[in-house]
């Protein structure tokens, strides 16, 4: 990998030999040559590496705009803004360089993490607010001993090279700092040379814009898409002895200032109500909850639906995800049956049978699962016990089993259907575990 300082006001234009198609999410270059007229780089394109040549053009961010990187898809858009006002904040999603697993050397995987962040139109250069830390585990001693160091970190430069065809072009510089144990240093040997270098590369992300626009009309009496409960550390919400991480796929607005949602294990074996207030605004609908309010904001989404905005657990308002928002739908079993495909980055397909789930995955590998319908219409199924063909089995098998057996759990419930466009509740719990999310499907039979 070669390390390379983009000098100051150097941006990136296009020449014709590259094929932004070949452009999913975030693609790193390595800077190979450069000239005052030409920046020539390298980047792997389907898992070979290819050169594309540059030219030093002007395109500079001329005004403020949001948008979702295409890595989101159609059930999750991660949310990114950026304002030229360099007194508002801006969002932005960069990528950094992790070691390898067994080996402190540079890896060829990047983390993508969202950064809360001023931007300055005059250099081109974002201002990290808030610190970025991430735990990062490496192989020990065996491949199953693990040491898991939390890792600030620190960027002294991201910059914005251009942005063309919906590309943005940025680069990085930065390192990581590490709070170490004696034991940790001693198992981490080179961890520290690691800790010392300077990383700095160069990115090209593919986005959509994405609009913000004036809140729907909300009614009350309605059940709509969009998660009240957020993945926040300092909220521990325990529903029959599991851990309840986020969730919460509906919500119910049951007067003029008062709603509820029901948060419900993939087993249905629990469920409970919870309430909240809101204030409607032309703009927002701004929920309370547990003590904390949250303003959700609506954007119009690529895939054309109207999306709420999901923040996350901090102070930064800037950041954010986006959900469908959609008022759903009364569905019946047969309603839900078929066979699907997921949308989005996943080719996986599910067949939703009377008592089998059959899921068929990208490599041709295939996966028949127990199943049981509930008494709303919905579909449960468990992993952990192919051999068996109900639910009733596979529970009584883990509970005769002296050896320690888990049994993963997931509920899909139908929400909503357009066409071929059917968008399902999705629910996992485990042992001391649970969540609750969306999943997107085009229905082929």
């Amino acid at each position: 990998m070669v390390n390379y300082q983009l000098s100051d006001g150097i941006n990136l234009g296009l020449l014709n030999e590259y094929d932004y198609s070949t452009v999913e999410d975030t693609r790193q270059f390595e800077v190979i040559a450069k000239s005052d007229t030409k920046l020539r780089l390298v980047a792997n394109v389907n898992d070979q590496k290819q050169a594309f040549n540059f030219s030093p053009v002007n395109k500079a961010i001329t005004e403020s705009f949001s948008f979702t990187p295409t890595f989101s898809n159609d059930t999750w858009f991660s949310g990114g803004h950026i304002d030229l006002d360099s007194n508002e904040q801006s969002n932005i999603h960069v990528a950094v360089a992790l070691p390898l697993l067994s080996h402190l050397e540079y890896s060829p995987y990047d983390y993508n993490v969202s950064v809360t962040a001023s931007y300055n139109s005059e250099t081109a250069e974002f201002t990290p607010i808030s610190p970025v830390t991430t735990s990062y585990c490496w192989r020990i001693e065996n491949p199953f001993t693990f040491n898991c160091p939390n890792l600030s970190v620190k960027f002294s430069k991201i910059k914005v090279l251009g942005v063309f065809n919906d590309t943005l072009f940025y680069s990085v510089t930065h390192h990581y700092e590490a709070d170490l144990s004696e034991t940790q240093k001693r198992a981490l040997p080179l961890l520290a040379n690691f800790l010392d270098q300077q990383y700095t590369s160069v990115y090209a992300e593919k986005f959509k814009k994405i609009e913000k626009i004036a809140r729907p009309s909300i009614e009350v009496g309605q059940t709509y898409t969009g998660r009240i409960l957020l993945r926040d550390p300092s909220t521990h919400v325990e529903l029959n002895g599991t851990h309840y991480h986020s969730g919460s796929g509906t919500f119910t607005l049951t007067s003029e200032n008062t709603g509820s949602f029901t948060i419900e294990l993939a087993d249905h074996s629990a469920q409970e109500t919870k309430e909240f207030t809101y204030e409607l605004t032309e703009t927002s609908i701004n929920i309370s909850y547990d003590g904390k309010t949250t303003q959700r904001h609506f954007y119009k989404l690529p895939n054309g639906l109207t999306g709420i905005t999901e923040p996350y657990a901090d102070q930064y308002e800037s950041k954010f995800d986006i959900r469908p928002f959609i008022a759903v739908q009364e569905f019946n079993m047969e309603d839900s049956m078929g066979t699907f495909i997921s949308t989005g980055s996943s080719t996986s397909s599910y067949n939703l049978g009377y008592d089998k789930v059959t899921i068929r995955y990208a490599e041709n590998r295939e996966t028949e699962l127990p199943s049981r319908w509930e008494q709303d219409d919905s579909v449960t199924f468990v992993d952990g016990c192919h051999h068996y063909n109900t639910i009733a089995e596979c529970e009584q098998m883990a509970q005769d089993n002296e050896d320690h057996v888990s049994l993963y759990y997931r509920n899909l419930k139908l929400l909503y259907a357009d066409g071929d466009y059917y968008l399902f509740q999705d629910s996992f719990n485990s042992e001391g575990d649970a969540f609750q999310s969306y999943r997107s499907f085009r229905k082929v039979n």
